[in-house]
């Protein structure tokens, strides 16, 4: 019988990563400490961003998806319920779940009107009232105050869930470990569902005019300077004068995924446009496949 230490083998191999790095590299750790207070900042009333983080929005973000994933169903909690194992809890795991938990909450209550028991984790960087005040039954069965890079669930868990949480917010050279610490930290069958914004340099226009160009130059960089966008697709030492389009990258990254037992399905609306927003679901399977037997699948735009 597998011990708790040998089921988090590879979300314990990934946490190390990013403490080895971030221990290692001064400039990396300056870099992961300045975006930290930026959000901080950004956390603190009154600049604090728009909660929107319901039921209801991330249903209309990742009901399509799963459908095209090949997990049909309109809500989200049919889909969860699928997935629910015969003697214990359905475990669910939101990294970045807002000040009012929102999805969280109403997740548990609708699970629970379909007698459905579940045992649910969220994350947050910063403690909140609100969340401490809730009534019994209706909160999270779990908080966790906590960067997200030093962070992962203890038990395997059926759903992970991050929408624009530390997936998309942590700074690239960490985003990869990050990832696949949480891709790790699902059981066999378990889906992570994610939700980020890319920033990708815009097609050259031939007709556009020297200062046109000069003037999208510069608002291309104040933007990727921006912790809120991705600078320049999902690698860890981003490039804007790639030549690699985001499709391929992403096709490349759901190969990656492939060969370590996962299905990996990237969506999209557009591409070679500014603040991409990309929604990505994958499988644990433990059943990897050759790259060229015909099985990848492409990055569908929606």
């Amino acid at each position: 019988m597998q011990t708790q230490k040998m089921r988090n083998r590879g979300p314990r191999y990934h946490q190390r990563r990013i403490w080895e790095r971030v221990h290692k590299d001064p400039a990396l750790a300056i870099a992961l400490e300045d975006r930290h207070a930026y959000l901080d900042y950004m956390a603190r009333e009154p600049v604090r961003w728009v909660d929107c983080r319901s039921y209801e929005e991330h249903n209309a973000i990742f009901a399509p998806a799963l459908r095209a994933f090949g997990l049909p169903g309109n809500e989200l909690f049919d889909v969860f319920g699928r997935l629910r194992p015969a003697r214990r809890p359905l475990r669910i795991f939101e990294e970045g779940a807002g000040a009012y938990a929102s999805f969280a909450t109403d997740l548990k209550s609708r699970l629970q009107e379909k007698s459905i028991d579940t045992e649910i984790t969220i994350l947050n960087a910063h403690r909140s009232k609100f969340i401490d005040n809730l009534k019994e039954g209706k909160r999270p069965d779990r908080v966790i105050v906590k960067r997200g890079e030093f962070y992962y669930p203890r038990k395997k868990q059926d759903v992970i869930v991050s929408v624009y949480g530390p997936l998309h917010y942590t700074i690239s050279p960490l985003r990869k470990d990050h990832l696949l610490k949480l891709a790790h930290s699902l059981n066999k069958g378990g889906l992570l569902m994610a939700r980020i914004t890319v920033l990708e340099p815009l097609a050259p226009n031939p007709r556009a005019s020297p200062s046109e160009i000069k003037y999208t130059r510069a608002q291309l960089s104040i933007d990727a300077s921006d912790p809120t966008n991705i600078p320049w697709g999902v690698s860890e030492h981003p490039n804007p004068n790639r030549r690699l389009s985001l499709d391929a990258e992403l096709r490349g990254v759901q190969e990656a995924f492939a060969k370590r037992g996962f299905r990996a399905q990237f969506f999209h609306h557009n591409l070679d446009v500014l603040g991409t927003p990309i929604t990505l679901i994958v499988q644990r399977t433990n059943e990897p496949y050759r790259i060229g037997s015909g099985n990848e699948r492409p990055v569908i735009k929606v």
